[in-house]
């Protein structure tokens, strides 16, 4: 990407309060109104603006989520950012989750009716396909022998299509990636859009939540967390029983695939843990439930 596609500079003077960070940006509130998601320094270029135009795709296609506003900018320091629109006043749901752990149930119902909505939505044009990604993060996974990982790819094969169809997913569903609001839920950050089918955006969610860093809740409130998040998307979910019998294929998937990014080293150890455990109790040919059958959920 030439700086041909920077939208002038930000100075860092109108950089506020912090409202929002994650592994690669930190959102500020600006002091003229608005925020901005300014990215690290070694993010390439291309990535920013790539998360720019999949910004603009999905809210032309009618996502509620905070607007992007002009072309990439620049900080003086060289980082790059985007400017948003801050729209309804929110707070973000990792923030509302310290702040009032005992809400946790009503924030994951409120997270599965916003997932619920996006996969509602019909995905713009040109997105990447997250079977094809998936599969790419199979191949390229260090952390599992090649046996495994061709079975876990035999998994995925087996998943096949389904009739729900492909829709738009977030491909990044986590509580950083979320606002809260009385009124709702937004999704925001949306690097990872691609078109799916909905278990394979939801078992993409539960990885993530489950294994994040443990911090103050720990790995068993985290996986109390991805618990609450599924049950509550499965209990609205008009096609309930063929989206939870698609779950542990797609968990697996995105489990052996997550271990392969940039996460700490107890989280990878986890994941691949709770990788091998399922790859025991998954035919790679069906991808749906366990060797003994039954609802697949129990197997999660």
């Amino acid at each position: 990407m030439t700086d041909g596609l920077v939208g002038g500079v930000l100075p860092a003077t109108e950089l506020g309060a912090v409202v929002g960070w994650g592994a690669t940006s930190t959102v500020y509130r600006l002091k003229k109104g608005g925020v901005a998601k300014v990215f690290s320094p070694d993010m390439p270029p291309d990535r920013v603006e790539l998360e720019r135009r999949r910004l603009l795709a999905v809210a032309g296609a009618g996502v509620d989520t905070p607007p992007c506003e002009g072309a990439v900018a620049r900080l003086p320091d060289g980082r790059r950012a985007l400017r948003m629109r801050e729209g309804r006043s929110a707070i973000n749901a990792r923030s509302r989750l310290h702040r009032a752990p005992w809400h946790a149930r009503a924030l994951m119902r409120g997270m599965a009716d916003c997932l619920l909505a996006l996969h509602a939505v019909a995905p713009p044009a040109g997105l990447q396909s997250m079977r094809e990604s998936a599969a790419g993060k199979l191949v390229e996974c260090s952390h599992f022998t090649l046996a495994q990982r061709r079975r876990t790819l035999d998994v995925l094969a087996g998943l096949g299509e389904t009739a729900q169809g492909q829709v738009l997913c977030h491909g990044n569903y986590q509580i950083g990636n979320v606002l809260w609001h009385p009124d709702g839920c937004q999704a925001i950050s949306w690097a990872n859009a691609a078109v799916a089918e909905p278990a394979a955006d939801l078992a993409r969610a539960y990885v993530i939540l489950r294994f994040r860093r443990a911090g103050f809740f720990g790995r068993r409130g985290n996986a109390l967390l991805a618990g609450m998040l599924v049950d509550e998307y499965l209990s609205r979910c008009g096609s309930r029983d063929a989206v939870a019998s698609r779950l542990p294929g797609w968990i697996l998937v995105h489990a052996v695939g997550r271990a392969g990014e940039q996460i700490s080293r107890s989280q990878r150890k986890a994941l691949v843990r709770h990788a091998l455990r399922l790859m025991d109790g998954l035919e790679p040919e069906a991808g749906t439930q366990g060797r003994g059958g039954g609802d697949a959920r129990a197997q999660v």
